[in-house]
């Protein structure tokens, strides 16, 4: 019950980052070291989530993650400019 619950919050953050801090669509990739350090910093005041369980809850949202040489990264979202708070440029 207790792990149940835990992976409900899990679930929300990363629902609600992915609403506030990025931008979903064809032509957006994000890396994952990047995304995840983000990710940990808008949860701050919790112990965030490591980058395995992290990608996982991505992947499990229908993301694709894919190995490149740089790293994995997760197609379709990017992260939005922190400064701007406008979306990076589209590749598309």
């Amino acid at each position: 019950m207790k792990a149940t619950a835990a992976y409900k919050s899990e679930s929300d953050q990363i629902e609600q980052f992915l609403a506030e801090c990025c931008v979903r669509g064809d032509g957006f990739s994000a890396s994952a070291r990047p995304l995840n350090l983000e990710f940990c910093k808008s949860v701050e005041g919790t112990r965030g989530m490591s980058e395995t369980a992290f990608g996982r809850r991505i992947v499990e949202r229908g993301f694709q993650k894919q190995h490149t040489e740089w790293g994995n990264i997760y197609i379709g979202f990017a992260l939005m400019n922190a400064k701007t708070g406008e979306p990076p440029e589209n590749d598309s």
